[in-house]
């Protein structure tokens, strides 16, 4: 069985580079389809379609993952520069007062799903920490349009409408539970500046909840309702507790 600190490794590794090799397979497979196609044959012409066609497969799977690195990147830039707009991003901790709307995230989440899913939170900030008074039933979430599509392993979100609508936050569930999740990928990260965020997943025993920007991991202290900042060996050092 795989380790707890060999899961988030593999999965924070992965993270990190999977976005690099399937860009540069990318690249190789496109040469060598351009190879193919030059020298005129019939056999070379028929591989370099195949090899066409393997290369839009994996840039279709990679081109998100550019793309939430690319932005976070910019965007975590831009939020330095500009610290005192976008306090929810150097919160020290996060206080979920809307509890009922907690509750009914972890049962769901607990409960399994084919695909992922999510919703919209509500947030301020008071004296370091981000306090999230309204989590927004998902159900509902989906009748107004804020969630546009979901799939096994995505969620389409309308942040613009969202934040006309007074959000600033956003939650979404990983239906593969494990201890991988605690590793967040660009693209989960990759949300709008000044936004603070959940994930749900269950571990073995039950669901987990942790908070997010594109600064911070947030990790549960003496209950679910309250989260604190975790660098690395703090973080590692959760997950060897659950």
């Amino acid at each position: 069985m795989v380790s707890k600190q060999t899961a988030y490794t593999i999965e924070q590794t992965k993270n990190h580079t999977t976005d690099v090799i399937q860009t540069t397979a990318a690249i190789t497979l496109l040469t060598s389809a351009a190879n193919g196609f030059a020298q005129g044959d019939l056999e070379s012409t028929l591989g370099g379609i195949v090899v066409t066609a393997l290369t839009g497969l994996i840039s279709f799977q990679t081109i998100p993952l550019v793309c939430g690195r690319v932005r976070y990147y910019k965007d975590r830039r831009s939020i330095n520069q500009k610290r005192s707009t976008y306090p929810l991003e150097f919160a020290n901790n996060i206080m979920i007062t809307d509890t009922q709307g907690l509750k009914d995230l972890l049962e769901r989440t607990w409960r399994g799903d084919e695909r992922e899913w999510g919703t919209f939170l509500r947030a301020s900030e008071h004296r370091g920490t981000a306090v999230i008074d309204e989590v927004i039933c998902p159900e509902e979430a989906e009748e107004r349009k804020l969630i546009l599509l979901k799939g096994e392993d995505m969620i389409i979100l309308d942040t613009n409408k969202a934040e006309q609508e007074g959000y600033n936050g956003f939650h979404h569930c990983h239906i593969r539970g494990g201890y991988g999740n605690y590793a967040l990928n660009f693209a989960d990260r990759a949300r709008p500046k000044g936004w603070i965020n959940l994930l749900t997943f269950n571990l073995p025993h039950e669901p987990e909840v942790i908070g997010y920007n594109h600064h911070y991991i947030y990790v549960p202290h003496d209950s679910k309702t309250h989260l604190v900042r975790a660098n690395k060996k703090q973080l590692r050092a959760y997950i060897e507790k659950q």
